[in-house]
């Protein structure tokens, strides 16, 4: 038995996504489960939930299992790790950056626009 519940953890924090989980809570695959769906069904803390009860204050097993299964979906991408170094965007005139890494856009943009007058500014010429 593991010590952290996924499914207890998203009722108790509902706005939580699975990086908050492991940020703040320190779940991660090896310390964290999901038991089978009829162990819930026959928990009180379940059954007696208000998020999983109908209109007359029943326990909706139809609820608790559209609960289970989107959990169990996002229980899957919870052991995908995506290291900060790899979705890190470089400046384009870093020279540290690594070959083939993303490049953050450089946003360059030209407008054209009338110059009635013809003025010039800038560099005129060289020696």
């Amino acid at each position: 038995m593991k010590e952290n519940d996924y499914i207890l953890a998203n009722i108790l924090n509902p706005g939580f996504s699975n990086q908050d989980f492991k940020d703040i809570l320190g779940m991660n695959m090896e310390n964290t489960q999901i038991l089978p769906y009829s162990s819930y069904t026959s928990s009180p803390f379940i059954t007696q939930n208000e998020l999983f009860q109908d209109n007359n204050g029943n326990f909706s097993e139809q609820k608790f299992k559209d609960f289970y299964t989107s959990n169990v979906g996002k229980f899957a991408s919870f052991n995908v790790d995506q290291p900060v170094v790899e979705n890190f965007e470089y400046s384009i005139f870093d020279s540290s950056r690594k070959l083939n890494s993303r490049v953050k856009d450089p946003n360059f943009r030209f407008n054209v626009v009338s110059n009635p007058d013809r003025v010039t500014t800038g560099i005129s010429g060289r020696n």
